[in-house]
């Protein structure tokens, strides 16, 4: 069993904070430090020791709190940022951006159809409102970007 200084044992601490696997943590650390944890020495640092329990509790508290100041954790972000991709893209990467949004939509059943390179058709079912205008400017690009194609202007 490898002694581990005071800054890997925070280290340690962090990847327990940050959710990591036991697999992934002793990968880490077998490729950044050379040392090879033991499942004893994980099991140590994440149930046993009071003092590096509530710094994993306090450091995960951290984490936890900085992910709401990440933009792209929230939802309704990730769909602005695709449905902005929209103008002037061609229409390949408009059904990629629409697929991208229909997993957004976690759990609600949203069928995306197009057929050589024609306009995509929504069928919506069961989508709460804010995705449903989300889904629906995107897909009144789409149906934009078709009858710009039909009047011959470029993508």
């Amino acid at each position: 069993m490898a002694a581990l200084t005071k800054a890997q044992k925070v280290e340690l601490c962090q990847a327990l904070a940050q959710f990591w696997e036991s697999k992934q943590i002793k990968e880490h650390f077998r490729k950044t430090h050379e040392i090879e944890l033991t499942d004893r020495q994980l099991s140590y640092y994440r149930h046993e020791s009071e003092e590096w329990k509530e710094l994993t509790k306090a450091l995960r508290e951290r984490f936890l709190d900085g992910i709401t100041e990440v933009a792209i954790a929230h939802k309704r972000v990730r769909l602005q940022v695709m449905q902005d991709r929209i103008p002037g893209a061609a229409l390949k990467d408009v059904v990629k951006a629409v697929r991208q949004a229909q997993l957004e939509v976690e759990g609600n059943k949203v069928k995306v159809t197009g057929h050589d390179d024609g306009p995509v058709v929504f069928k919506l079912e069961d989508i709460d409102d804010a995705t449903r205008a989300a889904l629906r400017a995107i897909a009144d690009a789409v149906l934009q970007q078709s009858r710009d194609r039909a009047d011959g202007k470029p993508d």
